[in-house]
């Protein structure tokens, strides 16, 4: 088929070189009247008008009377173009495609006669909307409309027989655009190519009056009226098409107007509607009197006996299609795909791509319906393939925008070319004139031409030096944000890991009071209150466990994992910058350079690969060393880390990964294994997710892991490298959009679309529709943001298929991703496909449809082909003037310039070098030295100066770059210190997630139980047991503490020199301005929002004073509270309302460990006058001119 339409392409270049002619053949073609009175000719045109008339009643008469007028007209060229074109219908009717291709192609050949050329376009462009052919289709009709115009330039020259035949033309050409455009989902289009037929003059045409009043009626034409009205008009003409070609034999348009009454009959709304409505047509086309419900099938029963009588291969199809929806509506789902095959059976319907698509998405249905999943989803894959197969190629916008900028250049060069040719006359006298009238700055402009020029092509690469500046300013921006939430994140777990860990005194006494009763022999009332003091005890407990309960809102201890594709050789350059790290212990690290592409989580898999790095770090010896590769296999990527440490027993590589610690192997290894099983619950895409080890006791270890592989692309994979922290932290970014006061909904309805893909490919189904749901809302609010006062809302089903909100937004160029709106379209299809929901499938498959082929839709390609042979003309026109340039320019040149040139070229050639050299890829600094040296060569003073302007341009470009590469340097330094920080805190708050969350689940039920036990047994005798729980609820809680606390050790906040005014900048501040802290200013701004919640008027003044013992102590003064607040248990209480002050608490805790300056804290005090003051401490720099910034890591 691509070949056939090669041949097509060429057969139009080739006619497409004699346009010039098509002129004078238009006027020989209407000027050569026929000869009326020749009895051959009448023959040959009462043969090819009987072949005209049984076109739609029997094709078998209409190839043989058609055969037999080309046979006998050797000498009447029109005639045999007027039998070619009736055999090439039969030969389209019958899908022989390539055959009809071959005729019409060959009209041309044997006449001028425009209208029957006219005829054969038109032929062409129907069979081109057979094929899905798009391109050729708007090609074809580029050249029927042309030769149109030119047929109508002179209608009195046109015979009785043409006239008819142009009638028959013209109504044609608009029926078959308004077809193409009906089947790609342009309907107004459609409707607007049948509006143009005069219903008055094509009525003369019996089988042409019929096609229009069928175009009509199948539906999809009429508009502005209501749904009721326009079922009601479309019947009536349908049924007044059957009367009519039932009486005159028009076998084709009976079988279709029965087929399209069958589909209007399908609904069951309609049909009542139809049937109450119209009781004699319905006596007429159901003259058995069946019942109301088994019409249509009937009728499609009817059409298809029609259609095999009449012997169209592509309408027999279509009928089988007709009659499979009449039994899915009667739920005989069976017979349908019967029908669905029996359409398919012949494989020449394969031709006809669009019909196949429209019988597999019917087949897929039919199949859901039996609960067929795997056919249903087979047959869906190959309508999706079939409409993207013919969907508008999006390269011809290409080759538009291309067009457009070759038609402005052709048309500057012609200018140019007009005004060279006007200056080669005068420049004949003027020329030698005009050198020898130059002066010195004359000269010295033209030879620093080339300089300037350099000099912007330098400015635009400093433009572009200051854009990658400007770019990781940005950058940094984002990873300031992010590193403010994950540290707000992190003190928060922190606070939390504090107030669990001070749990453990009450722990402790409930211990010793429940020895004293085991242990002793006391008095009842002595063993009374103490267990009194051990269930206040266990209450003090259980009122911090609620607290602390409400806080965190009991994770579940998940890590939230957001899989991307991402190259995993970034993750290996950053693990290699530990190099040094490895050496100071004398290890050598080594990382294998790989080309693989991971799906996962980037921050994790950084953390897994660091994870098992260090562990071989710390058990290989000095000369060791470890090694850190990957390989592919079988759509997986395994990352190992191999070592020549210690090794592993059998027993200790069975455990390794289970045992919270193992000769110094921490939770690391643990966490590893816990992201591992979390990928394997995620989805069955990460089957393949293992972790393992391989080792030999003395001989060194491998620890490896497997992920599966992904996909890179482009996009996504330069987004990942400049923005890593956007793509991990969904939700932070979601925060700073809400800041901003504007939610991206854009964003939102994307990530809802990918999960109801996932959704369905896990096969939950009512998932995927509440999904759906969520996506179609955040879509509608986007569209109100662009559209306040918009009513073209997204809906998910609808009666209405015609006029759907999609397509408005897409004709209203509404600033929307409109790819999100066709996947989620697809999905809900499939999903209500599953589910049997009829309806919802419908409207979503239609809306999906309809978008997805405007949307693939190339708009400009009905300019494209008139505007392709106006640029062959301009250039044709072009070339004619180049060669005249091109003749006159040499001698021009030569004899009014280059001779006068000769005594000065070996100086200007000095300067060209030297101008070469500054078109090279060298380093500034080898041209400059160039330069230097040329300076100090014998020149002329006029060029020593333009050698010495050069040189000094050279020295300041490189002055100038230099300071740019270093300010990028720097802040490319500070981006990934940053981001270092920020996936630190990530990593570690991931981590205390999961130690928060088993602290609660593993522990949260011994005190009721305790308190239990203690109320039941009554005797010293009996409380070992009680005891015994006691302590190995201890041990239990310790131990989970502890390993909280030892993960809180390994990362802290960077602590940085700031000065007192840079900090409190938006407070008035007294006092000592001066003041340097070593503080993180983040942390202290988010404990002065928290005070100054406090305050009923805020903040009004902050008050610094330096102590002598190195430290600055805040005094903040308010003036009234904001609610009733015990200021003497403010930072101590622990209650739900206090959480916030026990981040204050805890924030000057971080800095009291980060600085190892004890005397950090925070209180708050009443005032004689009612008044209240906030006071902490934080630590100094002794000489505040010392100003600097400075990191203090701890752990």
């Amino acid at each position: 088929m691509v070949g056939m339409h090669n041949n097509v392409h060429k057969k139009n270049i080739s006619r497409g070189i004699g346009t010039f002619l098509f002129g004078v053949l238009c006027l020989l073609s209407l000027s050569a009247c026929r000869d009326n009175n020749n009895p051959h000719t009448q023959y040959i045109d009462k043969l090819n008008e009987t072949a005209y008339a049984f076109r739609y009643k029997n094709l078998d008469s209409t190839f043989f009377y058609a055969k037999k007028a080309y046979d006998n007209s050797q000498n009447y060229s029109d005639g045999k173009a007027e039998a070619l074109n009736n055999m090439a219908f039969v030969f389209i009717a019958n899908m022989e495609y390539e055959k009809a291709d071959s005729l019409l192609m060959t009209v041309a050949t044997h006449t001028t006669n425009q209208v029957e050329l006219l005829v054969a376009d038109i032929q062409m462009m129907r069979l081109c909307q057979r094929m899905s052919a798009n391109r050729l289709f708007y090609d074809f009709r580029e050249k029927a409309i042309s030769r149109r115009r030119r047929i109508m330039e002179e209608p009195s020259a046109l015979t009785p027989h043409l006239t008819k035949r142009m009638v028959y033309a013209e109504s044609e050409m608009e029926i078959v655009v308004s077809t193409y455009y009906y089947y790609i989902g342009q309907h107004k289009h459609s409707a607007n190519a049948i509006e143009r037929i005069n219903k008055s003059i094509i009525a003369s045409d019996t089988a042409q009056y019929l096609n229009y009043i069928y175009n009509i009626g199948s539906g999809g034409i009429l508009r502005k009226k209501s749904p009721e009205d326009i079922r009601q008009q479309e019947f009536e003409l349908l049924v007044e098409c059957y009367i009519t070609a039932r009486k005159t034999g028009n076998v084709y348009f009976e079988a279709n107007a029965l087929g399209a009454i069958s589909e209007h009959l399908l609904d069951t709304i309609g049909r009542r509607q139809l049937v109450g409505n119209n009781p004699a047509a319905m006596k007429l086309i159901n003259p058995e009197n069946l019942p109301d419900s088994i019409v249509a099938r009937q009728l499609a029963i009817q059409e298809l006996d029609l259609f095999k009588k009449y012997g169209d291969k592509y309408q027999i199809a279509g009928a089988h299609r007709t009659l499979a929806s009449a039994y899915m509506q009667a739920g005989n789902y069976q017979y349908a795909l019967d029908h669905l095959y029996a359409a398919l059976a012949d494989t020449i319907v394969n031709k006809a791509p669009a019909l196949v698509a429209s019988v597999r998405e019917q087949m897929s249905v039919a199949f859901s319906a039996i609960d067929d999943k795997v056919s249903s989803d087979y047959s869906r894959n190959i309508y999706l393939d079939i409409q993207d197969d013919t969907r508008q190629d999006r390269m011809f916008e290409s080759r538009a925008d291309m067009l457009r900028k070759s038609e402005h250049q052709l048309n500057l060069l012609l200018a140019i070319v007009v005004a060279t040719i006007i200056l080669i006359i005068t420049m004949l006298w003027w020329f030698n004139r005009l050198y020898q009238k130059r002066n010195k700055t004359e000269e010295n402009r033209r030879l620093l031409d080339p300089l300037q020029q350099w000099s912007k092509r330098n400015k635009d690469k400093n433009k572009e030096t200051e854009e990658r500046y400007e770019e990781i300013t940005e950058k940094m921006a984002v990873v300031n944000s992010t590193l403010e939430k994950n540290s707000e994140r992190n003190i928060e777990q922190r606070a939390r890991i504090s107030l669990a860990i001070s749990l453990l005194p009450l722990i402790d006494r409930i211990i010793n009071e429940v020895r004293m009763l085991h242990s002793r022999k006391e008095d009842d009332s002595v063993v009374e209150f103490r267990k009194e003091y051990i269930a206040e005890l266990i209450n003090k407990i259980n009122q911090t466990n609620d607290t602390l309960t409400r806080w965190i809102k009991l994770t579940e201890g998940q890590l939230s994992l957001k899989p991307v594709s991402f190259r995993l050789q970034e993750l290996f350059d950053i693990i290699s910058k530990n190099k040094n790290t490895f050496a100071a212990k004398g290890v050598d690290l080594v990382v294998r350079p790989t080309s693989a592409t991971l799906k996962a989580d980037r921050i994790l898999t950084l953390f897994m690969i660091n994870t098992l790095a260090d562990n071989a770090r710390k058990f290989t010896p000095e000369g060791g060393r470890v090694e850190v590769s990957a390989k592919e296999d079988n759509g997986c990527v395994e990352v190992s880390v191999s070592d020549t440490g210690c090794g592993l027993t059998e027993s200790e590589m069975a455990s390794v990964f289970d045992r919270k610690v193992s000769n110094g192997h921490g939770f690391g290894l643990m966490n590893c294994r816990g992201i591992i099983e979390k990928y394997r619950k995620t989805s069955s895409r990460f089957a393949c997710a293992t972790i393992g080890v391989e080792s030999q006791k003395g001989r060194g270890s491998r620890f490896f892991f497997r992920l599966p592989k992904g996909v890179a692309k482009t996009l996504a994979a330069l987004f990942a490298l400049a923005l890593p922290s956007m793509l991990i932290y969904a939700t932070a970014d979601r925060a700073d959009m809400s800041t901003n006061m504007q939610v991206d909904h854009s964003r939102l309805a994307a990530s809802f679309a990918d999960s109801a893909y996932y959704a369905n490919i896990d096969g939950q189904y009512r998932k995927t529709l509440e999904y759906a749901d969520s996506c179609l809302y955040h879509l509608n609010q986007r569209y109100l943001q662009l559209r306040p006062n918009g009513k073209d809302l997204l809906k998910k089903i609808s009666d209405n298929t015609l006029d759907i909100a999609d397509t408005r937004w897409l004709s209203d160029t509404l600033s929307i991703d409109f790819t999100v709106i066709v996947d989620i379209r697809n999905e809900t299809a499939v999903a209500a496909l599953a589910l049997h929901e009829w309806e919802l499938y419908r409207y979503n498959n239609t809306a999906f449809t309809k978008l997805y082929n405007l949307l693939s839709a190339d708009n400009t390609i009905a300019d494209y082909c008139a505007k392709m042979r106006t640029s062959q003309t301009n250039k044709t026109v072009a070339i004619i003037f180049l060669v005249m340039l091109l003749l006159a320019i040499p001698p021009a040149y030569y004899m009014l310039y280059y001779r006068h040139r000769l005594y000065f070229r070996y100086c200007e050639e000095l300067i060209s070098g030297l101008y070469a050299e500054l078109n090279s890829p060298s380093s500034l600094e080898a041209k400059l030295k160039q330069a230097e040296k040329l300076a100090g060569s014998d020149l002329p003073q006029q060029l020593a100066e333009v050698v010495d302007i050069i040189r000094r341009t050279l020295a300041e470009a490189l002055e100038v770059r230099k300071d740019k590469e270093e300010l990028i340097e720097q802040a490319t330094d500070r981006l990934n210190k940053t981001e270092y920080e920020s996936n630190n805190l990530y990593v570690s708050n991931s981590i205390l997630d999961n130690c928060l969350s088993t602290l609660k689940h593993e522990t949260m039920y011994y005190p009721g139980r305790i308190k239990q036990m203690m109320e039941r047994e009554t005797c010293a005798c009996q409380m070992g047991d009680t005891l015994e729980v006691v302590e190995y609820y201890k041990n239990v809680y310790s131990m989970l503490c502890s390993q909280a606390a030892s993960q809180i050790r390994t990362t802290s906040f960077a602590m940085r020199h700031t000065p007192v005014s840079q900090l409190l900048q938006d407070y008035q501040v007294t006092g000592d301005t001066t003041a340097v802290v070593i503080c993180n200013e983040y942390l202290i701004l988010r404990l002065l929002h928290v005070v100054e919640s406090l305050s009923a008027g805020g903040i009004k003044q902050v008050e610094v004073n330096v102590t002598n013992s190195g430290y600055a102590l805040f005094i903040i003064r308010l003036q009234s509270l904001s609610h009733p607040v015990d200021l003497n248990k403010v930072f101590t209480d622990i209650t739900e309302l206090s959480i916030p002050y026990l981040l204050c608490r805890q924030i000057m805790r971080e800095h009291s460990e980060a600085t190892s300056r004890r005397a950090c804290g925070i209180e708050a005090l009443n005032n004689n006058d009612e008044s209240a003051e906030i006071r902490f401490m934080l630590p100094r720099v002794i000489g505040a001119g010392m100003y600097h910034e400075a990191h203090i890591y701890k752990g």
